[in-house]
């Protein structure tokens, strides 16, 4: 393993710190152990660049104990940036062919290789809404889980063209343009490079993107609007949908990476408020979000450490209390722990403008 000279003081400063972010980490919580933290990850790193253990893929497999949620960057006094180093790492890994076998699998999701029932959702999707248009919405790919799903996303699809009086075009994430921050993440570099010209692309043809991805959002600058802040900016219009219903206070689990990327609180505040629903942030004691290892890459390659993460947080935080998540990857995974009333803020808010009280 070759480390860049901007990466050894992270991996200096973590392998000889006393663990200082441990209480910080999901991946700790979740593995009960200290190799998912800052301080056991680079440890691992080091003992690979020096031979002390072996490149293969039992010891790669280490390097995917991280939700990248950024806690531990977040917490400390140094900035270490122990995602940095890692997405190197995993990148030497996959082009070394010691991936995990769970990584390789992630490829083909990464790569926008859909089911054949995700696939048909897709078709009569764009059989109801046209890929022309001058704005277009970038769809992730949670929309074609199931078939609630897919016809919440045609609701959203109607909404969207109501706020914006003009038609929208519907793209998918994977198939149509990517940021390819994901795939980076797990170390696939060239997909990665490639989706993300793909989305320049993409955008440079569009007057502008609606997604919902943070990454995406980032990526494009002015080019891009993340779908909570184009639908927070029309809260007035959402608000006249949602008229009637009952008030109710809900927590808002905020996601912790995506939180890094693009800061939406106030925007997730302003449209679920829109709703009729007043929202208290669940934080930590520091006041930082915090993390249900629901993340793709960490659920993938250590699903038991993923599990226990997240009955973690519904047992110290959620309780019964309707919440709304960040994003739907959080939901689902936050909902398999007995997180029964957890569901993503635009479901909610889908739910209210059909007149719904809850999704």
């Amino acid at each position: 393993m070759t480390i860049a000279p901007a990466h050894q003081q992270t991996i200096l400063g973590c392998s000889l710190c006393p663990r200082l972010c441990h209480h910080v980490c999901p991946a700790a919580h979740g593995a009960g152990s200290e190799e998912g933290t800052a301080w056991g990850l680079m440890t691992i790193v080091a003992a690979i660049d020096e031979g002390l253990l072996p490149a293969s893929q039992e010891t790669a497999e280490a390097l995917y104990r991280c939700t990248d949620c950024g806690r531990c960057t977040a917490f400390c006094k140094h900035g270490n940036e122990v995602g940095a180093v890692l997405t190197a790492a995993r990148a030497e890994a996959v082009s070394s062919g010691h991936a995990p076998e769970a990584v390789a699998a992630l490829e083909l999701e990464l790569e926008g290789i859909r089911s054949d029932e995700e696939q048909a959702r897709a078709d009569h999707l764009r059989d109801r809404h046209s890929a022309d248009g001058a704005t277009a919405f970038l769809a992730g790919a949670h929309w074609l889980e199931s078939d609630e799903s897919a016809e919440r996303l045609g609701q959203l699809m109607l909404l969207l063209e109501a706020l914006a009086a003009a038609p929208i075009g519907l793209l998918f994430e994977g198939t149509d343009g990517s940021s390819g921050a994901t795939a980076r993440r797990a170390g696939f570099a060239e997909l990665a490079d490639r989706q993300g010209a793909e989305l320049a692309t993409l955008a440079a043809n569009r007057s502008l993107l609606i997604v919902d991805c943070p990454d995406a959002a980032a990526a494009l600058g002015a080019k891009a609007v993340h779908l909570t802040r184009f639908l927070a900016e029309r809260a007035d219009a959402v608000a006249v949908t949602c008229a009637g219903l009952a008030p109710a206070t809900i927590k808002l689990h905020g996601g912790c990476r995506e939180r890094r990327v693009v800061n939406l609180t106030n925007d997730e505040l302003r449209l679920l408020a829109a709703a009729g629903l007043t929202a208290e942030p669940l934080l930590d004691l520091r006041g930082e979000p915090e993390c249900c290892g629901g993340e793709a890459i960490y659920a993938a390659v250590w699903p038991d450490d993923a599990a226990r993460a997240g009955r973690s947080l519904v047992k110290r935080t959620l309780g019964c209390s309707p919440t709304a998540t960040s994003n739907a990857r959080c939901a689902s995974h936050l909902q398999r722990f007995g997180a029964s009333e957890t569901f993503a803020v635009i479901d909610w808010v889908l739910a209210r403008c059909a007149r719904q009280e809850s999704p």
